[in-house]
């Protein structure tokens, strides 16, 4: 005879299980064997995918309020801890907030942030995050993203008038 049944283990290591089995015979002589068994799940090491936005991407001068959006997707098979998040300008308190949030797996968070740009010019711009799966294990990403104010020629209207327009 035999019999199975299942066991979950959820985190990465080793596993040991030991099955004994006891038996009698008919004269109530007993006797017993036990089987070790091993199993192991593996250590997958997490992912992370960040997308960096902005709104709009290109202003004609005198330029104005581009509005960036981080959007930060777990895609590994485990929930994973935002550790940090950067950017080369200062990031708003919502974007803040996210460091210490945690994502399930496939789960997306996302935050936004707003930066003037008045001066002709192209402006490039890097944002970084880090996250930690619970077996302390860290991954990361970053997503470049550039906004554009356009240079406007001047302009200039010229009016001209006589006075008087007419003489004898």
């Amino acid at each position: 005879k035999s019999c199975s049944y299942q066991v979950t283990h959820a985190d990465a290591g080793q596993y040991q299980n030991t099955a004994v089995v006891t038996v009698t015979d008919n004269e109530g002589n007993p006797a017993s064997d036990d089987d070790p068994e091993m199993v192991e799940v593996t250590d997958v090491l997490p992912t992370v995918e960040l997308v960096k936005s902005a709104d709009p991407a290109l202003l004609s001068e005198p330029g104005g309020i581009f509005t960036y959006t981080l959007s930060i997707k777990n895609t590994s098979v485990e929930t994973v801890t935002i550790t940090a998040l950067t950017d080369n300008y200062q990031l708003s308190p919502q974007c803040l907030a996210l460091i210490g949030t945690t994502l399930d797996p496939e789960a997306t968070t996302t935050c936004q942030y707003q930066v003037m740009h008045t001066e002709a010019g192209t402006y490039d711009n890097q944002a970084e995050v880090t996250v930690r799966d619970n077996e302390n294990n860290s991954a990361g990403d970053t997503d470049n993203e550039s906004v554009q104010v356009v240079d406007v020629l001047p302009t200039v209207e010229l009016v001209k008038e006589a006075a008087p327009s007419s003489l004898v």
